[in-house]
């Protein structure tokens, strides 16, 4: 298997849309996200919810006028090897650059089938796969509202010094970084939530943040994750780096702008319009009004697709 990096560079170098003039990719950030095939690994294309919502992201960030990022940022999909080949090409089709990663193995237990493989979402941070200077981090169920490539102006957004709390520092733990990144947004926890929401806890949602990929940060995760017992794994990678940018700590994750994403969306939140949405469209906790509008994106992207398709067999007939 290549490395991530190797399949990005390739990417840079031959990235091209027939119907678009051919890009050079910026080499300081990326947007990523993650998708496994572990829950669904048979489902069809069809049938896959969170491959259509990744497909639905993909779609608002390389192709819809309202949302798309400037075509020099990568958008990068980093798989697990259980994802289906037809897959990988339909995400590679709809302009993502997709790397596949080893899992990340653990003895800690996770009882959510779904949440298995999140350790493996610890590969995001490894400089080796992801060889820029800043990604932002997404899950694939998230759906924008608007453009979101902004939040890399965010004053959290930039690289700091880690702090050197003597107190805070664990001989069995890995060296931390001499600097680092991290920056996120607390969960709202529950869907009775104000808007503009409550910042002032400290439990940061792992669905989106920004951060910095190091060889040394990656060692630490994997330290702290092999030790066990610093965190409860419930909530599996979400609590690890909770623990690892706890806010008394020497890495404290810093708080983006509210409006950057929300999670535990209602109708009121969507009526301010944060810049993106954490919506399982086919989440029947969810109120109708925002089911309907992440099924708007879906149709959407299904549309635009189907148009795409149309015009390549009309174009192709004249030859």
């Amino acid at each position: 298997m290549e490395s991530g990096a190797s399949v990005i560079h390739s990417a840079t170098q031959n990235y091209h849309r027939p119907w678009h003039a051919k890009p050079k990719y910026r080499q300081d950030v990326a947007v990523a996200t993650f998708f496994s095939g572990e829950t669904t690994p048979s489902d069809s294309e069809h049938e896959d919810n969170y491959f259509i919502a990744v497909r639905t992201l993909t779609y608002q960030l390389r192709h819809s006028p309202q949302t798309r990022l400037d075509p020099t940022i990568p958008f990068i999909i980093l798989v697990t090897p259980d994802v289906m080949h037809e897959k990988r090409k339909q995400l590679t089709r709809d302009g993502a650059i997709v790397v596949e990663v080893d899992n990340v193995k653990s003895n800690l237990t996770v009882h959510e089938p779904r949440w298995r493989n999140c350790w493996t979402k610890l590969r995001l941070f490894d400089p080796e796969i992801l060889p820029f200077e800043r990604v932002l981090f997404m899950d694939g169920d998230t759906v924008l509202t608007r453009p979101i490539a902004g939040v890399f102006d965010d004053p959290a957004a930039q690289v700091r010094d880690s702090q050197n709390v003597a107190e805070e520092r664990k001989s069995d733990e890995a060296p931390l970084p001499t600097t680092y990144l991290f920056a996120g947004k607390p969960d709202a926890m529950t869907y009775s939530h104000s808007y503009p929401p409550d910042m002032s806890s400290n439990y940061l949602n792992a669905g989106f943040f920004v951060y910095s990929p190091s060889t040394e940060i990656m060692q630490y995760y994997m330290s702290v994750l092999e030790l066990g017992g610093r965190f409860a794994p419930d909530m599996p990678e979400q609590n690890l780096l909770n623990y690892a940018h706890r806010v008394e700590g020497n890495m404290p994750w810093q708080k983006l702008h509210y409006s950057w994403n929300q999670n535990f969306v209602t109708p009121e939140d969507l009526k301010d319009s944060p810049a993106s949405l954490h919506v399982k469209y086919w989440d029947e906790s969810l109120q109708e009004e925002v089911i309907d509008y992440a099924l708007r994106w879906r149709w959407e992207m299904e549309g635009f697709w189907v148009g795409v398709n149309q015009s390549k067999e009309r174009t192709s007939g004249f030859f």
